[in-house]
């Protein structure tokens, strides 16, 4: 797994953190994961009929969270990440033999 960002990507998140500071970025990463669990919670109870307030709120969510991974340590999470998903696809592979992953 890797992030693939360009450097004018990493240039704005890494200026985000920089202007506004890491209280105020944890603060709209905490902001934006509660919006998400609510519009999950809407799409749960049938209140909304469209994946697009989902996908808004997931959108936000991935810009806050490539800041945090960017000031938090790009490369130990990322290693972190990888062994997760390494045990995933073992777990994967225990339940569904029949399936084939690369």
């Amino acid at each position: 797994m890797e992030i693939t960002l360009t450097p004018a990507e990493r240039s704005i998140y890494n200026a985000a953190t920089q202007t506004f500071g890491v209280s105020t970025m944890r603060g709209i990463f905490n902001e934006e994961i509660g919006e998400c669990l609510v519009a999950l919670s809407h799409l749960d109870r049938n209140r909304e009929t469209s994946f697009t307030p989902l996908q808004e709120e997931l959108a936000d969510l991935y810009v806050v969270l490539h800041q945090m991974i960017l000031y938090y340590g790009e490369e130990p999470i990322l290693e972190i990440a990888n062994a997760k998903l390494r045990r995933l696809k073992a777990r994967i592979a225990a339940n569904n033999p029949n399936l084939r992953l690369a």
